[in-house]
């Protein structure tokens, strides 16, 4: 099967959160059952500032573009695409890749993809490629992960509104079927207008490559807490620091560590609230609560493996891929109730769940862990990306079929 996902930021654009890297991982895994997979997406790797060749694994084979550059990394093909509004595309989602309508207009027929699955919802790509879709008669497969009516300014929750009415809408129609990761995010889209019948809830999947439970020689000699995440208001960071603050009233050489890349305006707020110290090194300082910075996947993997406690204390999250990997590396983990992997995880202990934007609540269950750690058992084998890779294939096998029958008809 050829396969087409489409998505603003791609490998190696890391700091962008949870949807690069669902996208590699599941594409990655389709490419190994044997399918035809292309990725397109833009040339940048965070909001305004281009992909750089240095950024790339050695062993990827790079060639530029007229409108671009593609890569071939393990086996997939990458085709990254200059966004002419990096500015502006990084405040609404424009994300404007003129190129790449030029070279679908011009793809050469047993190249052209079967099914072509878009990745976030309101983007300038995402338009040019359920135009294309459209067009060719090809079915379009929609995930929104969990940005239909994620939190944010009035301004930016307008544009939204304003995109939903004039476009989003008639998208939505035309879409063969969304893709939902739980049911929160399933209920989101049907808030959309879309049918039940059009939504398929998938989870995402967790690869436990870089987990490991055996690096235990280097933990703190002191409660060590964990977070890792985009440092972003919606995340919960003042809630976490605050409970940490009580924490310490009863555990003073507790540490807490947090790791992620975010606005500097809001990090230079935490900083001067909480009196967070800012390292270049990612460590934990006992009773200190320290900023490390943006950590690659390896990095947090790591500190996992040390960690007390790993505190997920978003206010907003519709997967948490986050709490599978400290799970798989043997770390608890304290995460508040509105995480959608928590769906998934019942019958496994390690997971202690409070409300949002709760204080005392998080601090006593924080309290509990570094008292007394609880076990932390295995994850479950239908989360494996093996699982979920083979499922969304017979998604698009379904979706294909449907196609061909209504045009038999």
């Amino acid at each position: 099967m050829r396969i087409l996902h489409v998505l603003p930021y791609f490998y190696p654009a890391w700091r962008m959160g949870g949807t690069p890297r669902a996208v590699y991982e599941l594409a990655l895994v389709q490419k190994d059952l044997g399918h035809e997979v292309a990725v397109v997406t833009t040339d940048l790797s965070s909001p305004g500032h281009g992909l750089s060749f240095s950024s790339f694994d050695p062993s990827d084979v790079l060639q530029e573009t007229p409108d671009g550059f593609a890569v071939n990394h393990r086996g997939l093909e990458i085709f990254y695409y200059r966004s002419r509004t990096a500015h502006w595309s990084s405040r609404i989602g424009a994300y404007l890749t003129p190129g790449f309508l030029r070279q679908l207009n011009t793809t050469a027929e047993e190249k052209i993809p079967q099914v072509v699955h878009i990745h976030e919802f309101r983007t300038g790509l995402s338009l040019s490629a359920a135009a294309f879709a459209r067009e060719r008669g090809i079915p379009l497969v929609v995930s929104t992960h969990g940005s239909l009516f994620s939190p944010c300014s009035v301004g930016k929750r307008a544009l939204k509104r304003i995109f939903d009415l004039a476009i989003g809408h008639r998208l939505a129609s035309q879409t063969a079927c969304f893709h939902a990761v739980c049911t929160h995010e399933a209920e989101q889209i049907e808030r959309l207008g879309v049918s039940q019948k059009k939504i398929r809830v998938i989870p995402h999947g967790f690869s436990p490559a870089g987990c490991s439970r055996e690096n235990t020689m280097r933990k703190p000699p002191f409660p060590a807490l964990l977070f890792a995440g985009r440092i972003d208001p919606i995340k919960g960071l003042d809630t976490l620091l605050q409970a940490w603050s009580l924490v310490t009233c009863q555990y003073p050489e507790t540490g807490l560590l947090l790791l992620g890349h975010g606005d500097p305006g809001y990090i230079k707020t935490l900083t001067v609230r909480f009196g967070l110290l800012r390292t270049v090194e990612p460590e934990w300082q006992a009773g200190k609560a320290v900023y490390g910075g943006h950590a690659s996947p390896s990095v947090v993997a790591e500190r996992l493996s040390r960690a007390s406690c790993l505190a997920v204390p978003s206010n907003y999250e519709i997967w948490g891929l986050v709490i599978l990997e400290s799970l798989a590396a043997g770390c608890p983990v304290v995460a508040t109730q509105i995480c959608g992997c928590l769906e998934y995880l019942d019958g496994v202990s390690g997971v202690t769940v409070v409300p949002a934007e709760h204080v005392e609540s998080l601090a006593e269950a924080l309290k509990a862990v570094i008292t007394a750690p609880p076990p932390v058992s295995s994850l479950p084998a239908g989360l494996s990306w093996q699982c979920v890779a083979e499922e969304m294939v017979a998604l698009y096998c379904r979706e294909i079929e449907n196609r061909t029958d209504s045009g038999r008809k």
